[in-house]
């Protein structure tokens, strides 16, 4: 029974995180606020904290509490958002279209198990978000994560998948035991408007690597 359960909620948490992109900017709008007067701050990739530590970069062979995540290949630099299961049951999300979320109850990268982190594809207006450009990684690709100390953990892409939202392999990608690797998740195919998602998710796996 406990197993089954487990399942249904690692289940439940992935159904979010492509979800309600459209909502996510009704709900973030201040009073009087329109979609148009924050469509500018929400497709950032770059973050400041990113850039700051760029000198002071370290690799260590040790986990890292992640603040940020980079990936040259694509352009992205963002900060990480820690997140954890919300009131509705599902994992929580970024709360704007430029950060992206570690699952803070998985591992961290280089950790057994896969450190797990989830981003907006586009922020419901047609826009890209954070993760809109996974679908070009390719085998080899290097993904950073770094904490506040400059201290990182270093990943390549091994593969680059999408499946349906029905198939979606939630107890291989929420592992927390095995070999370490890192997980990056974001949405992918048709919209669904009737379920108010979309259709598919896009995973990306990689491993860890040293320099």
């Amino acid at each position: 029974m406990m197993g089954a359960m487990k399942g249904l909620l690692i289940l439940a948490m992935i159904l979010v995180i492509g979800v309600g992109a459209a909502d996510l900017i009704h709900r973030s709008l201040p009073p009087g606020g329109s979609v148009g007067e924050i469509a500018k701050n929400i497709v950032v990739v770059s973050s400041d904290r990113a850039e700051a530590a760029q000198d002071r970069e370290r690799d260590v062979v040790f986990p890292v509490t992640p603040s940020y995540l980079k990936i040259p290949a694509i352009g992205v630099a963002a900060d990480v958002q820690h997140v954890g299961v919300a009131a509705s049951g599902n994992m929580a999300v970024p709360t704007n279209y430029s950060d992206v979320g570690w699952y803070r109850d998985g591992s961290r990268p280089g950790e057994a198990g896969h450190a797990v982190f989830a981003g907006h594809v586009d922020n419901g207006i047609g826009l890209k978000a954070v993760f809109g450009n996974l679908h070009k990684l390719s085998s080899g690709d290097e993904i950073i994560v770094g904490n506040g100390s400059g201290e990182i953990r270093r990943f390549a892409v091994t593969e680059n998948v999408v499946v349906d939202l029905a198939s979606f392999p939630a107890e291989d990608v929420f592992r927390n035991e095995g070999e370490a690797g890192l997980v990056l998740i974001t949405c992918d195919g048709a919209w669904n408007s009737a379920a108010n998602e979309y259709e598919k998710r896009r995973i990306i796996y990689a491993r860890p690597v040293t320099r």
